[in-house]
């Protein structure tokens, strides 16, 4: 988990990690150079469980923070959430038994609600469970996996090298499909994650760089699996603050 001037909301993130009925797992928290509270309420949860291992230093970005995690870890699952979301009790269960069951499954999402600042639900946010469906979404440029709440197979995330940091804030797609060329990545149908929208968040404050870098992301996979392109990817219906603040 990486954390960046969340202090707001970084403690109910931490205790829905720590309240997972699947309890082996080592917690790792990069403080991406907080300047709020957030490193004090860390290092609170820190002394308390002993799974947490908690890293601060000065500000990288989100995408470096997340692979200096990966480099620190131990376990053959990475299980990613962001500071300011929430996920079920029982999610870190479900998705080690599917993994167990599919040795080709290298991630697994599930389906998300939405809240506002407030941790109020407004609606729902739900994503395809068929591998060759979530295919089709992301070479056509559109996410089907959220990333809070995504568990990946931790040597085929080496194996692909990582998350790319030139690739913020679509490092997700870009990694998606990096993946989806060595196994097969689903969703739980059931809405096991609650995922916050805020006005701040990088797709809403960088329309024109988000397109342009899913267009290199997009063109990059079809060269890769030697796909001549079959036209442009999507574009965001979020355009501007007002598209943002009417689709909420």
């Amino acid at each position: 988990m990486p954390v960046y001037n969340t202090e707001r909301f970084v403690g109910e993130a931490v205790e829905s990690v720590l309240s997972q009925t699947y309890k082996s797992f080592e917690f790792i928290i990069i403080d991406d150079g907080s300047m709020d509270g957030s490193l004090a309420i860390l290092r609170k949860y820190a002394q308390d469980d002993q799974r947490i291992r908690l890293v601060s230093r000065p500000n990288t970005g989100y995408a470096v923070a997340i692979n200096e995690g990966i480099d620190l870890a131990q376990g053959e699952l990475l299980a990613r959430i962001d500071s300011d979301d929430v996920i079920e009790a029982t999610l870190f269960d479900r998705q080690v038994l599917r993994f167990h069951q599919n040795p080709r499954l290298v991630a697994l999402g599930a389906c998300a609600m939405i809240m506002d600042e407030f941790g109020e639900v407004f609606g729902q946010f739900d994503v395809p469970e068929d591998p060759d469906e979530i295919e089709v979404f992301h070479l056509s440029g559109v996410s089907a996996v959220h990333h809070p709440g995504v568990m990946i197979r931790m040597d085929t995330v080496r194996q692909v090298g990582l998350y790319r940091p030139e690739m913020s804030p679509c490092e997700d797609l870009d990694l998606w499909l990096r993946l989806g060329e060595h196994g097969v990545i689903a969703n739980l149908p059931q809405r096991f994650i609650k995922k916050r929208m805020l006005e701040t968040g990088a797709v809403v404050s960088g329309v024109q760089k988000h397109e342009e870098l899913i267009e290199q992301i997009v063109a990059d996979a079809l060269r890769r699996r030697g796909i001549q392109p079959s036209g442009p990817p999507k574009h965001s219906q979020i355009r501007n603050q007002v598209d943002f603040l009417r689709q909420w």
